[in-house]
């Protein structure tokens, strides 16, 4: 995590949902303000165009604009809000609130979270272990492998922001494969969430209920995919909770915790190369009444619920 904001010095970065807009001066807004201040107080920059970057499970946000960290600025505020930037309001608003900005307006820092976006900075900010991993939209990506600023090795894994059930994850093994793939028709306005590829023999899906472990469930892919979804053809076996060690344990637990999520599935990874445990996501989706081992399911979250 950032060290402590300190605020001495330092502008407000004033977000638009892009870099420009036909019907609104959004460089105007950010002049005027300045020309009333006598200064440079406000700077001008894109949610869309944010690069959030997650490394050794510390996150990092790049304000593409001015390639300024959001770490640079004393405050945010972002103007013009639309649906379709809701995520990374939320997303960058929770950061700047962890590291001691201003959100102007605070409500925006109220996690709720609808994609993976959300989902990864709630759990960095946590100091939860996730694979390395960039999210950002296309022409940042372009940029970043055009100057050779691409840090993640190859191959990695590229899927969705709001992907579910395995659809468009790409197992992807350099970088031509990358540009063919973010250039495909069906991948035009998507955000997608670049990580590393962790060597596995399968993942581990933790149903957690009010704040315990109820039922752990291994998923290996079919041979020639990378994905562990039941949907997609994967085995699934019931796992013994007394065989996992208490610190995966804990983290499943407070992974669900990170993003407030009382009853929920919690994808886990361990690298079959080191040993160490990765988390992949917190799914609302739980899949409780349906795919395998519904009986043990519906018992854990009756208990669950007789305890309420």
């Amino acid at each position: 995590m950032h060290a402590e904001n300190t605020n001495s010095g330092k502008k407000i970065l004033v977000l638009f949902p892009f870099k420009k807009d036909k019907r609104l001066d959004f460089a105007g807004f950010v002049r005027a303000i300045n020309s009333e201040a006598g200064k440079e107080l406000v700077v001008q920059g894109s949610l869309k165009n944010l690069i959030f970057e997650i490394r050794d499970s510390k996150l990092k946000i790049t304000e593409s604009l001015s390639s300024k960290d959001l770490n640079d600025f004393k405050a945010i505020y972002i103007r013009r809000l639309k649906s379709k930037t809701q995520e990374k309001v939320t997303a960058v608003s929770i950061a700047a609130k962890a590291w001691g900005l201003n959100v102007i307006n605070s409500e925006n820092s109220n996690l709720q979270s609808f994609s993976k976006l959300t989902e990864l900075v709630a759990l960095s900010l946590n100091n939860l272990p996730i694979p390395d991993t960039i999210i950002a939209a296309k022409p940042e990506v372009k940029v970043m492998l055009k100057n050779e600023e691409w840090w993640l090795t190859f191959p990695l894994i590229m899927k969705d922001a709001n992907g579910s059930i395995g659809s468009r994850n790409y197992l992807i093994k350099n970088k031509k494969e990358l540009k063919q793939v973010l250039n495909l028709s069906e991948n035009k306005d998507r955000i997608f969430v670049y990580q590393h590829m962790v060597p596995n023999d399968g993942d581990f899906r933790f149903l957690i209920t009010g704040g315990k472990v109820g039922v752990v469930i291994h998923r290996s892919a079919v041979e020639g995919d990378h994905r562990n979804n039941t949907s997609l053809g994967a085995k699934a076996r019931l796992v013994p909770k007394e065989e996992l060690s208490k610190e995966i344990k804990n983290d499943a637990i407070n992974a669900a915790k990170a993003l407030d999520r009382e009853l929920c599935g919690v994808d886990i990874l361990i690298d079959k190369q080191t040993g160490r445990h990765y988390i992949l996501e917190v799914n609302k989706k739980t899949m409780l009444d349906e795919g395998t081992f519904i009986p043990q399911k519906m018992k854990a979250v009756s208990d669950f619920f007789k305890e309420l």
